[in-house]
């Protein structure tokens, strides 16, 4: 899981279960919502 710790903005991800009062779980996106972010002009001619 990945926490993060509220007072630093330290980001951590671990298997093991992190306590403490400025550690919180840091919630997965769903795939729908993550958006796709598309860059004109890298598209590559045939024969490069």
């Amino acid at each position: 899981m990945k926490y993060v710790n509220v007072k630093t903005g330290a980001v951590i991800e671990t298997a093991c279960v992190v306590k403490g009062d400025n550690w919180k779980i840091v919630e997965k996106q769903p795939k729908e919502t993550i958006k796709k972010t598309v860059v004109k002009g890298t598209k590559k001619k045939s024969g490069e």
